[in-house]
């Protein structure tokens, strides 16, 4: 599962200290300084879809009263398009109740 198949959700853990975790795999690097951004956004809408539904709670009954987090992990780091890009989704995202935090794999530097 990854940042380019836009309706399967990549990853859902429980934690003891009240999160449920949304993780998606972002793989792409950003050549395509246009075409990546789309790419997460439709990812991070279907993240939303399955939050805002109630999926998440179907599928998962053990999130329920827990605080959804939603973190992107990236094989490569954001260009300054996709760091813009991730600060209004955060905006967004914030607004529906959820959190978006990222990190970059190569040196796990959490963001």
């Amino acid at each position: 599962m990854a940042v380019d198949q836009p309706d399967m959700i990549d990853i859902v853990a429980t934690a003891a200290d009240g999160k449920v975790l949304l993780a998606i795999s972002d793989h792409l690097d950003w050549n395509d300084s246009l075409h990546h951004p789309q790419v997460l956004q439709d990812k991070l809408n279907a993240y939303l879809r399955f939050f805002e539904s109630g999926e998440m709670y179907t599928k998962f009954p053990r999130s329920r009263g827990q605080w959804p987090e939603i973190e992107i992990f990236f094989e490569y780091e954001p260009d300054e398009n996709g760091k813009a890009f991730l600060a209004r989704s955060a905006e967004v995202i914030e607004s529906a109740g959820l959190t978006l935090k990222h990190r970059i794999r190569k040196d796990q530097a959490a963001n």
